[in-house]
């Protein structure tokens, strides 16, 4: 029995979120670039690239006077998934994204450069099955 496609995209998945990434990494309260409505073509001197071991993170903090606080950087913990979480305390609430794709603390939403892959592959298994 051969190794099929589909194992083979399987295990690439898996390896994708070991590697380091290179992440975004900015507080909005020194930079305005650093804000929400990220655009890093117009910010690319002001916004820091780093390499993370773990993945990257972005955090939006809105507070009850009607401003937020943003922050883009390396994400902490080990494990974790590509989402975001949305949380409220006492008098202020805010969103966390965790992501481990190169750059991918740029928007709300985490891409997962798994999914990228495995996607076409797991067509051309299909495809081929069929011929």
């Amino acid at each position: 029995m051969g190794i099929s496609v589909i194992h083979c995209c399987c295990f690439i998945a898996l390896l994708v979120p070991v590697c380091a990434v290179m992440c975004y990494q900015c507080k909005e309260s020194r930079y305005a670039a650093c804000s929400d409505t990220f655009d890093v073509h117009n910010n690319s001197t002001l916004i820091q690239i780093v390499q993370c071991n773990e993945g990257c993170m972005k955090w939006v903090v809105y507070h009850d006077s009607g401003s937020q606080t943003v922050e883009r950087g390396c994400a902490a913990q080990r494990t974790f998934e590509d989402r975001c979480s949305h949380e409220v305390q006492e008098q202020l609430h805010g969103s966390h994204c965790y992501c481990s794709q190169d750059l991918c603390n740029q928007s709300s939403i985490p891409l997962t450069n798994s999914w990228i892959i495995l996607l076409p592959l797991l067509g051309i298994e299909i495809i081929s099955r069929h011929i």
